[in-house]
């Protein structure tokens, strides 16, 4: 009679053993991350002369202290300091990801200097880009702080979970809750200009993911289920002898 008890209460062990488990493996969580950060710009200037200089990167430029070639008269002789024009450009984008935290930071500018207005045309843009997606298989609550900085030819722009953040929110901190699924992030600085002068624009921005805790069984149901089990082995077991 007692080998039936020990045996009938197997069942019920390996039960709690089994649902255990399965709800440790509900509460793991994994986020997998794709980075498609990028960062480019591209120029062309032309000078009253005709010299020009131009040129595209997807992955940058920098370029400052530029001279076009000084003029000569009909005589042969340098026209001083006719011809002087230069350009400066900067780019950058970042992203730091631990799976749970992400901190990035953009940063696009450009600036055009002409003292002797011998420049007849401008373009000149930079784009520092932030773009990551991740995904997670449990809820989440979250929380994004950062701060973005612009002057008049410079603009930036944030997209995440449905929400749009632009230079106008110099300093913003927003929190709220994400099912699982998959989400994307997207920052973005622009600075551009057509004219003489500078443009900057940038921004930074900390993402961080908490995940939502299972409210856990309380051991006496595990036990009882166990019990339960047990009891109904024993009165199998009784019936089967009858």
């Amino acid at each position: 009679m007692k080998k039936c008890n020990c045996i009938s209460f197997v069942p019920g062990i390996f039960f709690s053993l089994v649902i255990s488990v399965f709800c440790q493996q509900a509460l793991a969580d994994s986020i997998i991350t794709s980075d498609n950060s990028y960062e480019e710009g591209d120029y062309y200037i032309v000078a009253n002369n005709g010299d020009s200089i131009s040129d595209f990167s997807p992955s940058g430029v920098l370029f400052d202290g530029y001279s076009f070639p000084v003029r000569y008269d009909a005589f042969g002789q340098p026209i001083i300091n006719s011809t002087f024009g230069s350009g400066g450009g900067f780019i950058e984008a970042n992203i730091y990801n631990d799976d749970h935290s992400f901190l990035g930071s953009g940063d696009a500018g450009a600036e055009v200097l002409d003292p002797l207005n011998e420049l007849s045309l401008i373009q000149i843009d930079g784009d520092a880009v932030v773009d990551f997606s991740f995904s997670i298989t449990t809820p989440h609550t979250y929380t994004l702080t950062g701060n973005t900085s612009v002057n008049d030819f410079g603009s930036v722009s944030i997209f995440f979970d449905s929400i749009f953040l632009s230079e106008t929110d110099t300093s913003f901190s927003l929190s709220g809750t994400l099912a699982a699924g998959n989400y994307s992030f997207l920052a973005e600085a622009m600075a551009i200009l057509d004219s003489p002068g500078n443009a900057s624009a940038n921004y930074d921005f900390d993402l961080q993911l908490y995940e939502i805790a299972a409210v856990p069984v309380p051991a006496a149901a595990w036990l009882f289920a166990s019990g339960l089990i047990g009891l109904i082995g024993i009165s199998r077991h009784k019936s089967i002898k009858r």
